[in-house]
């Protein structure tokens, strides 16, 4: 992550996401998003508070963005392999 108000933002709304407020920590992360927008962690991290609130097809898109963004960040590819598990669309 480039700033630390970026990373305050992010740990803002995993502290969000562990207090069950998922709602309020999408948008501390579309905040810091859009300080970075191609950041593959905040971007993975909406992701998986997505899949909190059962938004799965948003989280796959968002994931998708994630691996063009940078092929290697294996998370993404794990996050989306638990939504089709959990959707038991698997191959």
């Amino acid at each position: 992550m480039k700033s630390d108000s970026e990373k305050s933002l992010n740990n803002k709304a995993v502290s969000l996401l562990n207090l069950s407020k998922p709602d309020e920590a999408i948008k501390e992360l579309e905040k810091a998003i859009k300080l970075s927008p191609n950041n593959p962690t905040l971007m993975n991290n909406k992701a998986v508070t997505l899949i909190d609130l059962k938004r799965q097809d948003e989280a796959l898109n968002i994931l998708d963005e994630v691996i063009n963004i940078d092929p290697d960040f294996f998370k993404a590819y794990n996050n989306k392999g638990t939504i089709y598990f959990n959707q038991k669309n698997l191959i």
